[in-house]
């Protein structure tokens, strides 16, 4: 697989963050595990995401199935995303614009770190994403929009989100890269997290990824939980995408 990986490498590649997908060029499939662990933790989800490149359009879909419950562990689908984002030409730096939105196609009351992945609700949000592609690949993504849930204390009924992500896709050598990002929002029951990940391979090809995500609000206890604070969870990810 080391030597698939390496020969897939492109290595002035188009950056590909944790919360911040990469848009670049060509159609993907990533697959996702994602686990939190800790004394708060016991939750694992799992994510299917593909992305199509129809010209100037970047179009993706992802569905998470969640496995959740401490005594009685449950299964249950999350919320299907869908991104539409126009590509906006440039020399050195990429620029798309469009609208995500989710919807809830199952009944999975819990969540990694974003509300909107896994609990039960609707929304839709204004994105503008840019990526600088190279040996340091830059990238930074601001949404922001409506919400609709369930309202199960702590999170609303109705609420509105904006939220700001920044993340760095550094080339070490070879396939080898590390990523890190920084992501800040609100209203989010993680108000600001930050992520590393280490990579083997790229987007064009081959490539595995494994890292974690700290909840950095909720250890210091700025968040909306509620919850004292504490270093009692952390999410680790591990993924694998083959691209085109």
């Amino acid at each position: 697989m080391i030597t698939l990986l390496a020969a897939a490498a492109a290595w002035g590649q188009d950056g590909d963050g944790i919360r911040i997908n990469g848009l670049g060029e060509g159609g993907l499939v990533t697959l996702r595990q994602a686990a939190v662990v800790g004394a708060d933790g016991g939750l694992m989800v799992f994510t299917g995401r593909a992305q199509a490149a129809l010209d100037r359009l970047r179009i993706g879909v992802q569905l998470p199935i969640a496995v959740f419950g401490l005594g009685d562990r449950r299964t249950g689908l999350g919320n299907i995303g869908v991104d539409v984002l126009h590509a906006i030409p440039g020399d050195k730096v990429h620029a798309y614009m469009g609208i995500s939105g989710h919807a809830a196609v199952g009944r999975a009351y819990t969540w990694v770190n974003e509300t909107e992945e896994i609990w039960p609700g609707t929304g839709v949000e204004v994105v503008l994403q840019l990526e600088r592609p190279g040996n340091t690949a830059l990238l930074a993504r601001f949404s922001g929009g409506p919400h609709l849930t369930g309202g199960f204390d702590p999170i609303p009924v109705v609420y509105g989100k904006g939220a700001l992500s920044l993340g760095l896709d550094q080339t070490i050598s070879g396939p080898f890269g590390l990523v890190l990002e920084v992501s800040g929002g609100w209203w989010d029951v993680s108000p600001l997290d930050a992520g590393a990940v280490l990579r083997l391979g790229d987007r064009s090809g081959l490539r595995l990824r494994a890292g974690a995500v700290i909840p950095v609000a909720t250890w210091a206890g700025l968040h909306p939980t509620g919850a004292p604070p504490g270093v009692r969870e952390a999410t680790l990810l591990v993924d694998l995408t083959v691209g085109s």
